[in-house]
């Protein structure tokens, strides 16, 4: 029997690092609007976009631009539950377990809400809903309908593939699934499945898995080509470079774009885009030309450590959570940049959570304090202050607060507006 060893997404490598400060709990659920003070439900109106992706950060969401999926975990008294896929509908205002059985409990794998602690993630496509499944025969990307019936197994991830393996969950993009495999032969391997066929799994490239140290939130999908972001090491700690790599879909090749060491993170829609230390936000060519876009615009910018996201018509530039922030992370700045008509405008994580009614006083931990330890040893006594980003629909940027137990939806439209405005949803 072939000995399967999956290992979670390099996305969350991030977070799991903050967890070895602090434990913190993954969200419970979104509960029901009931103040009339809060949005309101006809506010709700979102847009497709074909670069929609919500699985940054430690959670998997997505969206039929109707509503959120999204996965609920039990936590308290509850924990024993299984991870549940939810449902909250933009229109209803309401959030329910994602099952159309009325008889169903919703406690066991028997429900096609059930989320397998190994595999948490759901994805929408063309009016379908994906889930990961894994039995002794493979890992299977596996189909339902929005309303969780016809339950059909698409591909088997795995089929062909000899070893002990790690797979990394991708991007759907144009009804097809991005995944990589890496395994015994010190490689990632790049696969797609077209998800409109049974049993179609298709070989693209490969990268070396010695020398490049990747994550697939540096994975971007576009109608003409693949961006691998990949960091390099050296001998020495500081000894690195960030490389990214473009495979063409036209000539099926696979070739280094850019290698340098002075920018944070990259992103891409159409174009790939770099935002370097200095503030400069530059665009990639297929040649690796880069062009920088809007020059000195960006300079104006809080000092500070950037990631970036974007869909097609908006980036997001993100100051970093990082040890300095993780207990008080208000002061980061969250910037909005229309890519059209060369827009630039700012919000605060604190001014974010003002513009919402959640009663802070209640929610917020208490004040966290340096304390000595009978061994000299000195440790936070504080629940970290984990406000990250969950990714994008057509309008908006979608935010996830531990702290206030809040998904916040930044509207990308009101960019030019003097305020940036934002739309909250309490679990």
């Amino acid at each position: 029997m072939k000995k399967i060893n999956i290992k979670k997404t390099a996305a969350l490598l991030f977070l799991l690092v903050l967890s070895v400060v602090t434990a913190c709990g993954k969200p419970a659920y979104i509960s029901d609007y009931t103040d009339d003070n809060n949005i309101r439900q006809e506010s709700f109106t979102d847009s497709k976009d074909r670069f929609t992706f919500l699985h940054e950060g430690n959670e998997r969401m997505c969206t039929n631009y109707s509503g959120l999926y999204y996965i609920k975990v039990s936590t308290g008294e509850n924990s024993s539950e299984p991870e549940r896929v939810m449902y909250y509908d933009y229109a209803a205002g309401t959030s329910s377990v994602w099952c159309s059985n009325v008889s169903c409990t919703h406690d066991s794998e028997t429900c096609p809400a059930f989320v397998s602690p190994d595999y948490s993630y759901v994805e929408w496509s063309e009016g379908y809903i994906y889930k990961i499944r894994e039995d002794d025969t493979g890992i299977y990307l596996v189909r339902f309908n929005e309303d969780s019936s016809g339950e059909t197994d698409i591909v088997n991830l795995i089929k062909d593939i000899n070893g002990s393996v790690s797979v990394n969950f991708g991007r759907v993009y144009n009804n097809k699934f991005y995944y990589c495999v890496s395994g015994e032969d010190n490689k990632y391997n790049y696969y797609r499945a077209d998800l409109g066929k049974k049993d179609s799994k298709e070989y693209l490239f490969s990268l070396d898995s010695v020398s490049n140290k990747i994550a697939m939130t540096g994975f971007f999908i576009n109608d003409s080509c693949i961006y691998v972001s990949s960091t390099q090491y050296g001998s020495g700690k500081k000894d690195y470079k960030r490389v990214v790599y473009r495979y063409s879909f036209k000539d099926k090749e696979v070739k280094e774009l850019i290698s340098r060491d002075d920018y944070y993170r990259t992103t891409a829609n159409d174009n790939l885009y770099i935002f370097t230390e200095k503030k400069e936000l530059f665009k990639v060519t297929e040649n690796g030309e880069t062009q920088e876009v809007s020059a000195g615009k960006f300079k104006s910018i809080k000092d500070g450590k950037y990631g970036i996201y974007c869909n097609e018509k908006y980036i997001i530039i993100m100051e970093d959570l990082d040890t300095n922030n993780i207990f008080d992370s208000g002061e980061r700045m969250i910037y909005v940049y229309d890519i059209e008509k060369d827009i630039l405008n700012g919000i605060s994580v604190n001014e974010l959570r003002g513009n919402d009614n959640i009663d802070q006083t209640e929610t917020a931990p208490e004040s966290y304090e340096t304390v000595q330890a009978g061994d000299g040893t000195a440790y936070i006594n504080a629940s970290p202050d984990v406000f990250g980003i969950q990714g994008f629909t057509g309008r908006y940027c979608v935010f996830n607060s531990y702290k206030y137990e809040a998904f916040y939806l930044l509207d990308l439209t009101s960019v030019s507006d003097e305020e940036l405005k934002c739309k909250v949803i309490d679990y």
